[in-house]
Parts: structure tokens; C-alpha cells; sequence
């Protein structure tokens, strides 16, 4: 039974990344849009704003062999995780959807943030796969029946996605943070007043 379960196709893991569609808003205002804010600065109006979600879509098979008479089970999975960034919204304040020189800068800094979720979304998927690996392993899993042994590795993927997520997570608002700085929105305010000045 365990040569068998050893010629079993070995385990796959495989990655996407959707990329997103970037929806573009200038109907808010900037009063709604600073309570739709976290920035870490506080007392600052917001006129731009990157809103995503980084998630991610998973389908768990399993190969497997079960002996009744011994009522044991193996199995080897195959993984599918697609990382997705949806939806994903850049808004302009409505208050500058007129000013042609405000909606460039507002939309080049935000652009910054669109850039840095994709970013981060290719670079995860390496990380992801090795998480993956370490916590699925190569070796077949065994248990009572195949059914048993499905549970037990969709639970085990299920905790992997979730601190890989809560990781990602900490990351993305850190990095997000780094572009939202006082230098940054200082050049924002002060980008179009030569022009009109």
C-alpha cells in the first residue's frame, strides 16, 4: 500500500495573479473621502485616494488510494491559488475633477499606490508558493479515509492563506504608508501653483 501511494502524481501547487482593472471616480467629495481614509497623518484632507483589496480565490484536489479492508487512505493534493486585487478604485476628489493640473498630480501619486499593490501581488506569488509547499508538503498524507485526509489538508491550507494574508496585509499598509508621507503631500499642495500663479 505505501509503494502505491508513493506512485502517486506528486503534489502541485500552482500561483496567478489577476491583475486589476483600475476604476477611476472623481464624485466624491473631499469630506467623504477623508473619512474613507486611514492615512497615518491626521488632520489632512484627503483629495486622492487607492482603494483595493487584496484577496485570493483557492481550490484544494486531491489523488488518492483507500484500502477498505485496512481502513487507511493517502492522498497528494493539488493546489490552485489565483491572488487577485478587486476591486480597485482610484478616486479624485470632485473638488479638483476640473482642474486639469490638480487631477495629474492627484492621479500620478495615486498611480504610486496602484503600482505598489501589484507590485507586491507578482512578488507574493513565490513566497506563497514555497508557504504552500512547507505546509502541504511532498510526501502523501495519510488518514482513515481519503475524505479524512481532504479535511485535514483543506485545513491546513486554509491556515496557510490566512497568516500568509494577515502578513500581506501588514506589508501592504506599510508600504502604502511609505508613499503617504508630510514631504509628499506637501509637493502635492504646492505642484500647480506656479502654473497658476
Amino acid at each position: 500500500f505505501e509503494s502505491r501511494c508513493e506512485d502517486l502524481p506528486p503534489s502541485a501547487i500552482s500561483i496567478t495573479v489577476q491583475l486589476p482593472t483600475v476604476a477611476e471616480n472623481r464624485t466624491v467629495s473631499t469630506t467623504v473621502l477623508t473619512r474613507m481614509s486611514e492615512s497615518p497623518v491626521e488632520a489632512l484632507r484627503t483629495i486622492g485616494l487607492t482603494k483595493a483589496r487584496f484577496g485570493h480565490r483557492s481550490t484544494l484536489e486531491v489523488k488518492g488510494l483507500e484500502d477498505r479492508m485496512g481502513a487507511r487512505a493517502c492522498v497528494r493534493p493539488s493546489v490552485s491559488v489565483e491572488l487577485f486585487l478587486a476591486p480597485m478604485t482610484v478616486y479624485v476628489a470632485r473638488e479638483y475633477s476640473d482642474d486639469p493640473c490638480r487631477t495629474r498630480v492627484i492621479r500620478e501619486h495615486e498611480q504610486r499606490h496602484v503600482d505598489t499593490y501589484v507590485a507586491f501581488a507578482r512578488e507574493s506569488v513565490p513566497r506563497l508558493r514555497a508557504e504552500l509547499a512547507r505546509a502541504l508538503g511532498a510526501a502523501p498524507h495519510f488518514a482513515y479515509t481519503v475524505g479524512e485526509a481532504q479535511s485535514t489538508l483543506d485545513r491546513q491550507l486554509g491556515e496557510a492563506l490566512a497568516s500568509f494574508m494577515r502578513e500581506a496585509e501588514r506589508t501592504l499598509a506599510t508600504r502604502q504608508a511609505a508613499i503617504d508621507t508630510q514631504e509628499e503631500y506637501e509637493r502635492i499642495r504646492l505642484a500647480c501653483r506656479a502654473g497658476n500663479g
